[in-house]
């Protein structure tokens, strides 16, 4: 008798829960896989279009391969006695479908064309200020010349056109695409940074965003690289030395312009 008392109290229990919880409402859901393009023109969709640009950037940095496809071969870095994947350093057995290489290729193109959506249609945004505003898109401006700067120096020439027109959204699928002259690459690497060090703010308005130091910096380093390809502008070298007086006016100030500066000693 005891132990049926105890099965009928079980079931008493099991049946309250159910009801209480069942009183507690129905789950609201907030299906992400119906967003249109449309959703760039709204501050939400700004800051979140901008935010999946930046977290692309995990695949390329955040790996063994970032690093190889960078930084082997130069003058920097070599391979220790440990190394497992030295190709890229030796510069032998380097075949099209390495994972190291695929990488940027993948994942850039995805990361471009939100950028593309955000500086194409975010200007269109009403419900954020206009500094703000301003803001978001040269973000978007210097990660899509990033991505770019890492094609542009693996790959050499790339697309610009990802079906839609050379740097503009792209709302469908495409599987065709052309190499666009080294020149053009670059140009457009140029453009987007000279305007996201015009737009950016002076400092991060979050931690981990870039900001006018950024582009200046970078943009420096694509002047001098464009100088050593066959892309090379007589301006190059000035113009590298243009951004990075920007940058650090006084080698000797402690902070230059934008709390950045050298290193007091090289070693």
């Amino acid at each position: 008798m005891k132990l049926t008392s105890y099965k009928l109290l079980n079931v008493l229990c099991l049946a309250g829960m159910v009801s209480f919880c069942s009183c507690l409402g129905v789950l609201e859901e907030e299906p992400k896989a119906l967003l249109t393009p449309d959703f760039f023109e709204t501050g939400q969709g700004l800051e979140g279009g901008v935010n999946a640009a930046y977290s692309y950037l995990r695949y390329y940095y955040g790996t063994e391969g970032g690093h190889n496809l960078t930084v082997y071969g130069t003058d920097e870095f070599t391979n220790g006695n440990q190394v497992s994947n030295p190709p890229f350093n030796t510069y032998q057995n380097i075949a099209p479908d390495n994972g190291e290489v695929l990488t940027p290729w993948n994942r850039a193109y995805p990361a471009i064309n939100t950028c593309n959506g955000v500086i194409e249609l975010g200007p269109n945004a009403t419900d954020l200020s206009e500094e703000l505003k301003q803001n978001i898109i040269a973000e978007a401006k210097f990660l899509r010349a990033q991505w770019y700067f890492l094609l542009v120096q693996t790959f050499g020439e790339v697309t610009l056109d990802l079906g839609s027109g050379p740097l503009k959204f792209n709302r469908t699928p495409s599987s065709t695409f052309a190499r666009a002259p080294l020149a053009d690459v670059y140009n457009a690497i140029i453009t987007d940074l000279t305007e996201a060090a015009d737009e950016l703010p002076d400092n991060p308005r979050d931690p981990g965003r870039v900001w006018k130091a950024s582009a200046l910096h970078l943009l420096a380093k694509v002047y001098l690289t464009r100088a050593y390809s066959e892309a090379a502008q007589p301006t190059d070298y000035a113009s590298a030395l243009e951004a990075v007086e920007a940058l650090i006016p006084d080698p000797s100030s402690p902070l230059g312009n934008y709390g950045t500066a050298l290193m007091g000693d090289y070693s």
